[in-house]
């Protein structure tokens, strides 16, 4: 009885020291400097020697602890507790020197390469011994999971990891895709065999493809939000949302925010993302971040949902990129446009079209007049019946074109309206866009001059624009000193006036066009448009940069820019890339170029 006490005693003992000597470890990783290469296998001992010590835990309340190894085992119980406990004695004067010795201390691992070999060797040689004690005993204990340590090691290491992995451009979030989606629809698609397939791992790889605006982004989002709603327990989701309108994407920042997603499934971080996050270097190859995700995908189900591949910039790269990935096991479900380059891709990989079905369409249509601005009740059973039917006809499988038909029939104020209106729908994209066109350009002068200059903005600009910095830059006027808040348009009157042509979509408020089809249409320079839109924006971007705010000088600080940004939204649009809009008009913007370049204050400061 007394052996299985000290058994108990030694056991618990140990563990709990070995869990705050775990703990007292992390502080050093996330800024250590000058760690030495046993760093790793460190830890890694310190975390078997956590496990064998919770299996030993396990025996010891089934009360199966083999009496014949008692006298050997606690013998190594009590000595290993020695050794671990005069490690946490160092580390615990590293981290309690002095205030200013202190901050000098936490920036470096408190012992040299060889004391770090000596306690791997130490921590390695008694995991052995208990290893054996669990095996003489021919008992198989699942690993138990201290929650005390997960807990820390998740809000330490991981969180850290993960945060580093994260690239610096901002990710475009999923949920902002199902803004304007429609109850009900998507369903048949979602629980049709192909997808199912997929979904159940039978099928490693899809490609769903379709027209412009069949509806491809928001179906991307929906199966995302469904791979991610549970019914996948111990699988690792990352996505990406390719778009022509983010020009600051890069093959490597992708790639690490593949792998950011991915890492927050997994119990423990991979050794393969450990190991790179440990050389902290910003210049990652492309085949070392492909193999942490290949990583990931040995330790549990991996999935990547890509959409609109043919907005993707490097498409030959990501397509050896993704046929490594599926031979490392990663599961791929992605959609783009029927190109020829893309086809050829795909060619043996099971695909499928993507369209809105007949029902689709019907609860979409059903739902946008039930909940815009017509009166449901006073059109009628008859004539909302034949509304339907000749926008579904229309349509012909998308949603974007059903969605401008609507945008257009909701509009309208009186029965009479809404008939003419069924006799002429429009038939494509360009003569909806050119529909909503006319709309516009016949509305009042001041609505028509915000819907116009806004528009000519957003067509145009470099990378998207936020809401609040497209209010700042409508309100931009040449030699202007101030910005009034009093000039600020209404977010609500901008959009509006736009009559469904922008949107604002995700936390950031961003403001884009419909559809990309959209831009194409606007680029076109129907009447109305401005034809010289660069030339509008360049001056804008310069007399945004001339204001007495700019005057005062340059920032002293990053607290300073921070400030300065806040107060004029517009400003790190118009000091990125004013020059690329006047290499656009080049001879119209040359004097007023030329008087803001001259200005060293003005130049400085922006």
């Amino acid at each position: 009885m007394a052996e299985v006490l000290g058994i108990v005693s030694g056991a618990a003992g140990l563990l709990s020291l070995a869990i705050e000597v775990t703990k007292l470890s992390y502080t050093y990783i996330a800024s250590v400097r000058g760690a030495p290469k046993s760093l790793t296998s460190y830890i890694g001992e310190l975390a078997t020697l956590t496990s064998v010590l919770l299996q030993l835990d396990d025996l010891i309340q089934a009360r199966k602890v083999n009496s014949q190894n008692n006298q050997t085992l606690i013998k190594a119980l009590n000595d290993c507790k020695q050794e671990v406990e005069h490690l946490k004695a160092k580390l615990e004067r590293k981290v309690s020197y002095g205030r200013i010795k202190a901050k000098v201390a936490a920036l470096a691992w408190p012992l040299s390469e060889s004391e770090l070999q000596d306690k791997v060797n130490m921590l390695h040689r008694y995991n052995g011994i208990f290893l054996s004690a669990l095996q003489a005993d021919s008992l198989t204990v699942a690993i138990a999971t201290n929650k005390e340590l997960q807990d820390f090691r998740h809000s330490t290491e991981a969180k850290e990891i993960i945060a580093w992995y994260k690239s610096d451009i901002a990710i475009e979030v999923s949920t902002s895709h199902l803004e304007d989606y429609c109850p009900s629809t998507w369903q048949t698609f979602l629980s049709g065999s192909f997808y199912q397939s997929w979904r159940s791992s039978s099928t490693p790889i899809v490609w769903g493809y379709g027209k412009p605006s069949a509806g491809k982004t928001v179906l991307t989002a929906l199966v995302l939000r469904d791979v991610k709603s549970g019914t996948l327990p111990g699988t690792a989701i990352a996505s990406h949302f390719f778009s022509s309108s983010k020009p600051k994407e890069s093959i490597s920042n992708i790639l690490r925010s593949l792998i950011a997603q991915a890492l927050h499934s997994c119990p423990i971080i991979p050794q393969e993302a450990l190991a790179l996050y440990e050389k902290r270097s910003q210049n990652l190859m492309m085949t070392d971040l492909i193999n942490v995700l290949g990583a990931i995908a040995k330790s549990m189900t991996t999935c990547i949902i890509l959409d609109a591949l043919n907005e993707c910039p490097f498409l030959p790269k990501l397509f050896n990129i993704l046929l490594t990935l599926q031979e490392l096991g990663v599961r791929i479900f992605a959609t783009a446009r029927d190109l020829p380059k893309i086809r050829k891709h795909f060619e043996k990989k099971p695909r499928v079209e993507i369209s809105a079905t007949r029902q689709d369409l019907d609860f979409y249509v059903n739902h946008r007049l039930e909940h815009g601005e017509v009166d449901v009740e006073s059109i009628g059973t008859e004539l909302k019946s034949d509304l339907v039917s000749a926008i579904m006809k229309r349509a012909a499988g998308s949603f974007l074109l059903a969605r401008l038909i609507i945008d257009h029939i909701t509009s309208l104020l009186t029965i009479k309206d809404i008939r003419k209106a069924l006799i002429s729908l429009p038939a494509n994209y360009d003569e909806a866009y050119l529909s909503t066109f006319d709309r516009i350009v016949k509305q009042a002068p001041g609505l028509r001059n915000l819907a116009l200059k806004s528009l000519n903005f957003i067509s145009y600009v470099k990378e998207p624009l936020r809401m609040t910095e497209l209010q700042h830059a409508l309100a931009t006027e040449e030699g202007m000193l101030e910005i009034d808040p009093e000039d600020l348009q209404s977010s609500k009157n901008i959009i509006s006036s736009c009559l469904g042509l922008l949107v604002v979509s995700g936390p950031e408020k961003t403001v884009e066009l419909v559809h990309s089809t959209a831009r194409r249409f606007l680029q076109s320079q129907p009447e109305g448009m401005d034809k010289h839109p660069h030339l509008t924006i360049v001056r804008s971007c310069i007399s945004y940069m001339s204001t007495n705010e700019i005057r005062q000088g340059r920032c002293t600080s990053h607290e300073e820019i921070t400030q300065r940004c806040q107060k004029q939204p517009f400003l790190h649009y118009a000091a990125n890339f004013y020059g690329y809009h006047a290499q656009e008009a080049e001879e119209e913007c040359f004097n007023q170029l030329s008087e803001f370049l001259e200005d060293d204050i003005l130049r400085e400061s922006s």
